[in-house]
C-alpha cells in the first residue's frame, strides 16, 4: 500500500491536511495530481488515470469528523470518469450547510440519490463500493444499495475531492480521512449481491405491515 500525506494552507487560516492509503492502480508510473481550486467552495481535487476497465469493483473506505459542530461545511466526494472525461458514478458525504448535519450523496450519470440533510451523524465512517459488471452499474454504502443503474462505459480515471465552503456566518472544516481506494484483481470480480435501496427497504417494511394488519382483520372477522 502507499502513503501520501500532504499539509498546506488555504484561505481564511486553514490548513487542511490529506492522509490516505491507496491501493489503486499500482503501477510504476502512475501518480495521483494535485489541483487547488478557488472558486464557490475551496476544493482540492486529486486525479489518477488508469488502463481502462469495463468491468470493476471500486473499493473506496474513508470517515469523516464535523468535531460536533453544525458549522462545518465540507464534502469528499470520489468520481469516476471515462476516457472522454464523462463522469461514470460519483459517491461521497456532503455537509453543505450550517445548522445542519450531513448527508449521502451518490449519481449515476443523471440519476441522483441523497439521503437529506441531518441523516448522517457528526463523526462516522463508511465503505463504499462502485461494482459495474455486465453492463450494470452499482453503488453500495455500508452493503446497502443507493443507486442502479446501466453503464458499459470503461472508466479511465479516478478523482477525489475535498471541498470547504468559507461562510461569512462563521463555518469549519473538520476532519475527512480516506482509509483505502481500491480496485482488487478483475479474477476476483464478482456480480454485486443484489440488496434492497432504502426507498425500496420502506416500501417492503410498510408491505409487510400492510399484510400483518390484513391477516389479523380476517382473523377476527372469522
Amino acid at each position: 500500500m502507499m502513503t501520501l500525506m500532504m499539509v498546506f494552507g488555504i484561505p481564511h487560516g486553514i490548513f487542511l491536511l490529506i492522509m490516505f492509503r491507496t491501493g489503486l492502480m499500482q503501477k510504476p508510473g502512475l501518480n495521483w495530481s494535485l489541483l487547488i481550486s478557488y472558486r464557490e467552495h475551496i476544493t482540492v481535487t486529486l486525479t489518477q488515470d488508469c488502463d481502462p476497465l469495463s468491468d470493476f469493483l471500486v473499493d473506496f473506505d474513508f470517515s469523516w469528523d464535523s468535531e460536533g459542530s453544525y458549522s462545518a461545511m465540507q464534502r469528499i466526494i470520489l468520481s469516476l470518469f471515462d476516457s472522454n472525461g464523462e463522469k461514470i458514478a460519483s459517491v461521497g458525504y456532503n455537509d453543505a450547510w450550517v445548522r445542519q448535519s450531513g448527508e449521502i450523496f451518490a449519481a449515476i450519470g443523471r440519476d441522483t440519490f441523497t439521503s437529506g440533510y441531518n441523516t448522517l451523524p457528526f463523526a462516522d465512517s463508511a465503505a463504499v463500493d462502485i461494482v459495474q459488471y455486465n453492463g450494470d452499474l452499482n453503488i453500495l454504502w455500508n452493503d446497502i444499495n443507493l443507486l442502479t443503474g446501466a453503464s458499459d462505459a470503461p472508466f479511465s480515471s479516478v478523482s477525489l475531492a475535498f471541498s470547504y465552503y468559507p461562510y461569512s456566518g462563521g463555518s469549519i472544516f473538520g476532519t475527512e480521512s480516506v482509509d483505502l481506494i481500491a480496485d482488487p484483481p478483475s479474477d476476483e470480480l464478482e456480480p454485486p449481491v443484489p440488496t434492497p435501496e432504502p426507498g425500496t427497504m420502506l416500501l417492503i417494511g410498510l408491505g409487510l405491515l400492510g399484510s400483518f394488519i390484513g391477516r389479523k382483520i380476517y382473523s377476527k372477522k372469522l
